[in-house]
């Protein structure tokens, strides 16, 4: 029997595997996210085409698109600067090692995430905004602000913001997960483990980021967010044309569906024209169940299995289009610092433009374009 745990809000629980969705007669309850059970894979299913299909040890039935296999990492705590701890193979599909190897680790580039903070006693991650190894700050205090009222502190008691921040920018002196090594950090704090991102602070956090407030740092390119709203609140808009006037590059999640409900709609500001949208492919480019479609999406990224650093410093497998939007994030700051190296100005409309370029894939009547980092980054 394997280990597995809900990745989605919520999955149904079926007395029988569906031969098409939607099949609500068959469902006879639902598990949520971060609920783990034992179960194994279901070899013959009635349609491949809904994907995997997972029983447990009472003979009921759950979707795979909203399931994660739980691995334990056990990997030796040595205190060198060697950068390959695990195996990652987020670095070989995307060719990222390609891209170091051509001296490229995103050092001209400074990204501002906003979400739970990030593990204050994971060095690979403090070290990015500038903190020191045993917890000293060094000039960091300025990297980091927190944006949720009942929060006292930026340490990540929710994981998630520590997992989309590895994947852009841990130094990866421990753990090799993240794909701009050398960029600049910053973290905005617009939720944690008892609190859901609110519009009121997701619209702070990128103020803050974007330049347009009087404590606001002035050097971030990009700005990535994994949460959003599925109603076009009226306030979104204003906020997001100010920070791309200010020249900001914004990546964001388009979210997460249900797998039964319809596959079209997303999260804004995500939807947002000049926003950089993302969905979630596999490590083969085959769009993702899980996430929406758009034709407003820019690009595609893979978001199943991604390994990075979770609550504690600790390392955990997710899956999601935020994970897709981290690594976008981290494969766009390698290019910024490029562009900058070439002395490129209109950068933003640059790297918007190189995306769109990108190879386009048509599944089940839907076309979207898949992320090449390492084609886009010999194409400047």
């Amino acid at each position: 029997m394997l280990q597995l745990r809900v990745n989605v809000k919520r999955l149904n629980k079926r007395r029988q595997i569906p031969v098409h969705f939607p099949d609500r007669a068959n469902i006879i309850g639902e598990v949520f996210e971060g609920f783990v059970f034992e179960g194994e894979e279901v070899e013959a299913v009635p349609n491949p085409d809904l994907g995997k299909w997972y029983k447990d040890r009472d003979g009921s039935f759950y979707w795979g698109g909203g399931l994660e296999k739980v691995i334990t990492l056990r990997v030796q705590d040595i205190e060198t600067t060697v950068e390959v701890r695990i195996d990652n193979v987020l670095f070989s599909k995307l060719q990222i090692d390609l891209i170091w190897r051509d001296g490229e680790t995103g050092e001209m580039a400074t990204v501002a995430v906003l979400d739970s903070g990030i593990a204050l006693n994971c060095p690979d991650l403090t070290t990015a905004i500038g903190m020191g190894v045993n917890g000293g700050f060094t000039n960091a205090s300025h990297r980091m602000k927190n944006f949720v009222v009942e929060s006292a502190s930026m340490d990540d008691d929710k994981g998630h913001g520590s997992h989309c921040a590895g994947l852009i920018a841990s130094r990866n002196l421990r753990h090799a997960v993240g794909i701009a090594k050398g960029c600049r950090l910053y973290v905005g704090k617009i939720t944690d483990l008892m609190h859901n991102p609110s519009i009121d602070s997701m619209l702070k956090g990128i103020r803050w980021a974007a330049g347009l407030e009087s404590d606001s740092p002035t050097d971030i390119d990009i700005i990535s967010m994994s949460c959003g709203s599925l109603l076009n609140i009226p306030d979104m808009r204003p906020t997001i044309d100010e920070a791309l006037a200010k020249g900001k590059i914004l990546v964001f999640s388009i979210g997460n569906r249900d797998p039964e409900s319809l596959p079209s709609g997303g999260n804004f500001p995500a939807l947002f024209n000049e926003v950089i949208s993302v969905g979630a492919v596999d490590f083969d480019n085959q769009f993702e169940r899980y996430s929406y479609q758009s034709p407003n999406l820019t690009i595609a990224c893979p978001g199943t299995g991604i390994v990075s650093y979770w609550i504690g410093g600790n390392t955990r497998f997710e899956t999601g289009t935020s994970q897709s939007a981290a690594v976008c994030a981290g494969v766009i700051a390698l290019l910024v610092s490029k562009l900058k190296k070439q002395g490129e100005t209109n950068i933003q409309k640059k790297i918007r433009d190189l995306l769109l370029t990108s190879t386009e894939k048509t599944i089940d009547g839907y076309t979207y374009r898949f992320l090449e980092p390492f084609k886009l980054y010999k194409s400047i």
